[in-house]
């Protein structure tokens, strides 16, 4: 849900701030699918942290921090005309080192 806090650990959290829908717009030929960026902030070894996950497999992900790896597994509404940011459900995997 963007807005809420995730612990990993007691000293360790990420928020989903916002969703930013970059597919294709609807009704338009691409030559990419496109993908979302998931704006995300938090704690990681008593350092504040902002940093941009991107769901597209086809982006090289560098994390920001040392103690733990958050992965992608999946994002609803996945549609071109999905840009309300209550309605986002993102799933993740935050695993820690």
């Amino acid at each position: 849900v963007v807005g809420q806090k995730y612990c990993v650990d007691d000293a360790n959290y990420v928020v989903i701030d916002s969703v930013v829908n970059q597919l294709c717009p609807c009704n338009a030929d691409c030559f990419w699918e496109g993908e979302f960026i998931l704006k995300m902030s938090g704690m990681a070894s008593n350092n504040d942290f902002k940093y941009d996950l991107h769901t597209s497999s086809l982006i090289v992900d560098v994390q920001p921090f040392n103690d733990f790896i958050i992965q992608f597994e999946s994002l609803s509404p996945d549609t071109c005309s999905a840009f309300t940011q209550k309605d986002f459900r993102v799933r993740l995997m935050l695993e820690k080192d």
